[in-house]
């Protein structure tokens, strides 16, 4: 501690020659009101006083570039208090400090708190000392944290300077990626907030970001992993590090609260956060960054909320972006998926195929509501017969599947009408209709897409449900 802190304040302060010649212009009063003050105080532990012993030391060594004793020095110092000649050498603000830190009698040390508050120590490592010497002292984490934050927001930080904050930071940061109540959650905000205010951008990246990468990385609720999916903390982190160092360090993990069982409130969050960011990091960022990734998470788990980024963010550009970009898309996606399902493939596969299949229609079905009747015959009624049909068409298919399938290509027929079904889909269910009305097979399908995963039964919707082939009917 008492290097960090020697360290701390040769970086910060240099003690230049300049400095401490500003407090003697005036004569030797007042250095004799420095004597006095130094000598003032009392030490109550002998082990304070050894820490104080150290300090002078070490201040002298910053100046002169060697030990202050020797082992002959030492000896006599230890045998009758002679002081060692190479105070001398010292300017003469750094050897008063100097010689009142190592004096005989340990009593008449001055405290650490005396010290700061002597004119060779600027404002920086005072604030620097005020905040840190409390945290050793604190015994619970919550308290500290508690402390920490409130002297932040207090300003205390601002009062450091960048550098000094960035040598706090490695005593805080700890605190914040273990907060787990509301309230410690609150605490460490606060405290990551001022933090990020205070740093340079490179500590940001160095310090700050791999914190944030930890708490977003947690799969469990968090409090204050809802926080900083908020958008007003994201574009903090763009203002400070760029929305490069963001897209590259945050957004993958951003994603990640979408899928592989997530926590439903920091799902709604990121939902909410990649919507409303999508405009301003730009289309060909949003395809390549956004779009695509959650895509590829078809069949892995991927949530209604994460369902819900990708239609909302088609429906917030435009219509032909929806038309050019994410039909085409999700075309080739349900027509690979079917593909594989046609094959002999073990049931894993086969489970993650109907999953997929059943992420895939239903983003298609969410991104329909924002097209218009014109534009619904022109780019999918071709692709239904192969999409939809093609589907329903499946003897093997996954019974959470067909239901999907149903629900969305109902859906469709709702948007168009009565007159456009029945001259456009219609005759694409002719061979559907024959083939089960001369189906003798009565049997349920395989449900076993609706048994592993709750997530299914909460994307299938409608007003029917389908237990059998016959039920399409």
């Amino acid at each position: 501690m008492v290097c960090n802190f020697m360290l701390l304040v040769k970086s910060v302060w240099g003690f230049s020659w300049k400095r401490g010649l500003e407090y003697y212009t005036s004569g030797n009063r007042k250095d004799l009101e420095v004597k006095m003050k130094l000598s003032s105080s009392i030490i109550a532990s002998k082990d304070i006083a050894g820490d104080i012993f150290s300090v002078g030391c070490l201040l002298a060594e910053l100046h002169l570039c060697r030990p202050l004793f020797d082992s002959i020095s030492l000896a006599v110092y230890l045998e009758d208090g002679t002081l060692p000649g190479f105070l001398q050498e010292l300017p003469p603000h750094v050897r008063i400090l100097v010689e009142a830190c190592i004096q005989k009698d340990w009593m008449r040390r001055p405290s650490a708190k005396i010290l700061l508050e002597s004119p060779y120590f600027p404002k920086t490592i005072k604030s620097s000392y005020l905040f840190l010497a409390p945290l050793q002292l604190v015994a619970k984490d919550e308290s500290r944290l508690r402390f920490a934050a409130n002297l932040a927001k207090q300003g205390a930080l601002r009062h450091m300077g960048s550098f000094a904050t960035e040598k706090c930071a490695t005593y805080c940061l700890p605190l914040i990626v273990n907060a787990v109540s509301d309230t410690e959650a609150e605490c460490a905000y606060i405290l990551l907030e001022e933090l990020m205010k205070c740093l340079t951008a490179q500590a940001v990246k160095t310090l700050i970001l791999p914190t944030i990468q930890k708490l977003l990385q947690n799969t469990g609720y968090l409090h204050l992993k809802v926080s900083l999916l908020q958008d007003s903390f994201v574009r903090e982190i763009w203002n400070r590090v760029g929305k490069q160092a963001y897209l590259e360090t945050i957004h993958p993990l951003v994603l990640s609260n979408l899928y592989i069982s997530p926590d439903k409130s920091s799902a709604a969050s990121a939902s909410v956060l990649l919507f409303g960011s999508s405009e301003e990091i730009g289309v060909p960022i949003t395809i390549h960054q956004t779009i695509l990734p959650l895509v590829h998470c078809f069949g892995k788990g991927l949530c209604v909320d994460g369902i819900d980024v990708l239609v909302r963010i088609g429906g917030i550009i435009e219509e032909s972006f929806i038309v050019k970009q994410m039909l085409p898309l999700l075309k080739n996606v349900i027509r690979s998926f079917i593909d594989v399902s046609c094959m002999n493939k073990p049931d894993p596969v086969q489970s993650w195929s109907a999953l997929a299949l059943i992420d895939c229609m239903m983003t298609l079905d969410g991104l329909v509501a924002f097209l218009t009747e014109e534009i619904i015959v022109k780019e999918l009624l071709e692709d239904i017969s192969y999409i939809h049909v093609g589907v329903l068409m499946q003897k093997h298919m996954e019974i959470a599947v067909l239901q999907v399938a149903a629900t969305t290509l109902f859906g469709i027929s709702q948007r168009m009408g009565a007159d456009l079904t029945a001259l456009h889909i219609l005759p694409k269910l002719k061979e559907l209709f024959d083939e089960l009305a001369f189906s003798q097979e009565i049997s349920k399908g395989s449900t076993a897409v609706g048994r592993n995963l709750k997530v299914t039964k909460l994307k299938i919707g409608g007003d029917f449900q389908i237990e059998t082939r016959m039920d399409l009917v």
